[in-house]
Order: C-alpha cells, then structure tokens, then sequence
C-alpha cells in the first residue's frame, strides 16, 4: 500500500493464469487503515464476473474471475486492468473502471476498437467524505482499416485483384483483412507475399486472418469412433495419411510427442526453445 499526503493506492499485482483471483477477497486491505479524508483507489489487474459476463458473455464461464462483492470496501475508486474493453460501472457501491487497452493486443482487437484508449481520473476533494469522481476517457487514434472479403465462389486470381484494388486506395493505415467463405480453388494460390508487398508499397501494415477460408481440396470432417485420447489421436493420423499420402506421414506421432514437451525445472525459455529445435532437427534429418 502507498501512502502520500491525500492519498491512498493499494492493490495486488497481475499473476499469471488469473491466479490472484484466489487472493483477492475483502481481507486483502485493513479496511481500518483507509482513512476518510485520502482519496482512495484500489488498482487490481484481474477480472470481474459481472463485467467479463457483460463484455463477453460467452466466454464467462471459462474465464477465472471475482464477484465485485468479495472485494474490499471503502474505496473512492477501483482501477482495474485486464479485460481489453472500456468498462465503467457502480457494482456493490464501487465504482469500477477498465480504461480498455492502450494499443490493440491481436488482431480482433485491432479490427474491433481500432484505436487505444486511457482515463483522466480526478476527484473534486480529497479531503470530503462524499468525493465526486470525474472520470474523462482518451483515445489514442490508430489510422487502422478493417477490411472483410468473402472469398465464397471466387477464384484465387479473382480473390488477389479484389483485395489489392482495395489496399491500392489506402495510404498510411494499419490494415486489418480478414478473409472467410470457400474459395473456388487452392488457398495455396492466393500470393499473399505480392499482397504484402502492395500495402508496403503504400506504407501500410497488412495484418491478415484466413481462419475462416476455406479450401475445397482439404476436407476436414472426420469421423471419429474411439473415446481414448491416444486412440482418438492414431485414428485421425491414419484417416489424415491415408487421404494425403506423404513420407513425412510417419513424423506426425513423433512430433505430436516432441511438441508436447515441457520446459524442465530452471530452464530458461531460450535454452528451451534450442533444445527442443534441436531434437526436431534430428528427427526430420536437417542436420
């Protein structure tokens, strides 16, 4: 806890997994050594429930939160960090804030808020039992352009002149693309390098999402009949084989295993990353 002249900042910092939402509770703060006449604020980097059921609904029940009642009372002000979306909201007589993020973290972020945002929070009196928090919201401005393209029916010549048309008229924007539907041909036909190359040219930056193209010469429904995981996993990789005969077939359990590796006990992530590179190295014969 902090402590200045006329005013109070206290809170827990953001662990990994959401694991201090096991620590947050009303016995955190000594509600007893708030005094009256400090402005008082509560900074938590975690997630509420009843914000991440509003902002996100379903995906509430996945995400680890904490009701607004088992926080701490007797702050002015909540400032909480997290969940990236502007939030503000009286839960249980606490006024709880989310500024949303100052830069877009993914792409949906990108394509969805299309800038970064913060609060200016200042209280009329810090020394007044009944403080008035005036809270005014800024947006740091991103020049960002959200594109969407159906690629349904089209082919991949027809699919690259639509989207460099577009990127041809943009000057100076951060380019969000996302592309969806089943294209009439091969997705490995589409250059998305010369694409990249005409948004460089314009000086912008291609961000681009294909999650949802689809690609008819790949067929991804299976039939599954076995409930063990490891059985489950040698009846995909023999259906995918057998559709998509290859030599490289036999490393997919070897990698599936080699990928599934985990770091050992103080080891560092780049010492990690190296060995694991390595073993793969071996496996596929690079080296």
């Amino acid at each position: 806890m902090i402590e200045k002249e006329n005013l109070i900042i206290a809170g827990l910092a953001g662990k990994k997994a959401g694991l201090e939402v096991r620590l947050v509770n009303k016995d955190i703060i000594d509600s007893k050594n708030l005094k009256e006449n400090k402005l008082k604020i509560l900074a938590l980097h975690t997630t509420i429930t009843e914000t991440i059921r509003e902002i996100k609904p379903n995906e509430a029940e996945f995400i680890d939160s904490i009701d607004s009642s088992k926080l701490p009372d007797g702050f002015d002000y909540y400032a909480f960090g997290h969940i990236h979306a502007p939030f503000e909201k009286r839960l249980d007589n606490k006024l709880i804030v989310y500024p949303g993020p100052l830069f877009p973290n993914n792409f949906s972020e990108m394509e969805e808020l299309k800038c970064g945002s913060f609060c200016m929070v200042s209280a009329d009196s810090a020394g007044a039992s009944d403080k008035k928090i005036s809270i005014e919201k800024k947006k740091i401005e991103l020049d960002i352009e959200a594109l969407k393209i159906d690629a349904s029916g089209k082919e991949p010549n027809q699919l690259t002149k639509e989207i460099t048309d577009k990127i041809r008229n943009l000057k100076d924007k951060i380019i969000t693309l996302r592309i969806s539907g089943k294209l009439d041909g091969s997705t490995s036909d589409i250059p998305f390098v010369k694409i990249n190359e005409e948004a460089e040219r314009n000086r912008c930056i291609l961000l681009k999402n294909t999650s949802a193209l689809e690609n008819p010469e790949f067929n991804t429904e299976i039939e599954i009949k076995a409930k063990d995981i490891e059985d489950i996993e040698r009846e995909v990789i023999k259906k995918i084989s057998d559709e998509n005969p290859s030599e490289f077939n036999r490393l997919i359990p070897i990698m599936m295993k080699m990928l599934n590796i985990e770091k050992l006990e103080g080891e560092t992530s780049l010492t990690f990353e190296k060995r694991l590179t390595q073993d793969i190295e071996k496996i596929i014969g690079i080296k």
